[in-house]
């Protein structure tokens, strides 16, 4: 988590919006936002771990939710997944990064091109 607050200046710029889900109660989340200083982020407790279960699942023959990074796009599809059988290996955040910009240039275009006035054909 300390290196996804690292990273916070380049996620922001591109619109996205951060979410950590855990089978912690509010309160343990709350705290782990405090001591990170990541009040960007919004936290979601999946206590009976439900939603872990259609994504990432738990750890065999554990109650710990096997920890998985995605990013969705502006279409919400998931545009990168990642889940590691080591809880301690994470996708780099210059990654995540990478695949949220690709998603902004997707949904916000440069406008590079001039426009052709009406009823004049491009050359």
């Amino acid at each position: 988590m300390a290196q996804v607050g690292l990273s916070k200046s380049g996620i922001l710029k591109t619109h996205a919006q951060v979410f950590a889900i855990s089978n912690e109660d509010p309160a343990a989340q709350k705290q782990m936002r405090d001591r990170y200083k990541l009040k960007w982020i919004t936290f979601l407790s999946d206590k009976t771990g439900d939603a872990a279960k259609l994504y990432a699942g738990r750890y065999t023959g554990s109650t710990v939710l096997r920890a998985a990074t995605f990013v969705v796009g502006g279409d919400a599809s998931i545009a990168f997944a990642y889940i590691n059988p080591n809880d301690r290996v994470r996708p780099a955040p210059s990654d995540l990064i990478a695949v949220a910009q690709s998603i902004e240039r997707k949904l916000h275009p440069a406008k590079t091109e001039q426009s052709e006035p009406e009823g004049v054909p491009p050359p």
